[in-house]
C-alpha cells in the first residue's frame, strides 16, 4: 500500500513529458537486458 501511495504522488507530480522520457528509458533498459541475456545464452551454449 505504501508503494502505491508513493507511486500515486510521483505520478501526479510528474509532467507528461517526463513520463514519456521515463517510459523510453524503461523500454531501453528492458531491451538492453534482453540483449544481455541472449548474448549470455549464446556464449554459454558455445562452451
Amino acid at each position: 500500500a505504501s508503494t502505491y501511495a508513493v507511486s500515486a504522488i510521483r505520478d501526479s507530480s510528474t509532467s507528461d513529458n517526463e513520463m514519456v522520457l521515463i517510459d523510453k528509458e524503461r523500454q531501453w533498459q528492458y531491451k538492453h537486458l534482453l540483449e544481455l541475456q541472449m548474448n549470455n545464452n549464446i556464449s554459454n551454449n558455445s562452451l
